[in-house]
């Protein structure tokens, strides 16, 4: 079986950091599991200190409803854990 070792990225993760820089937008990376996207993108944050990422690894939620959770929580973290608190101090501990 060939083995393929680290490809290097990294002048092509400046070039893509680049084009973030100068024209935001949303992004999607798509590949095999353990095809060096996460290596990839570490290599572009780099080059955009300035700039948020937000990384939504969406093989974790196990259903529908979960995936609305994650996604709201992972974008909007402050508020959700406001949200929490909120629902947490107003449900009753039991029923009548």
């Amino acid at each position: 079986m060939l083995q393929i070792g680290k490809i290097e990225t990294e002048a092509q993760a400046k070039k893509f950091a680049k084009r973030i820089a100068e024209e935001p937008r949303t992004y999607f990376l798509q590949g095999s599991w353990g095809s060096g996207k996460t290596d990839y993108i570490v290599e572009v944050k780099n080059h955009l200190q300035n700039f948020r990422f937000i990384e939504l690894k969406l093989w974790k939620p196990k259903d529908k409803s979960s995936l609305g959770k994650y996604l709201f929580s992972t974008i909007y973290p402050k508020i959700a854990a406001i949200i929490t608190v909120f629902v947490l101090l107003t449900t009753p501990l039991y029923k009548k």
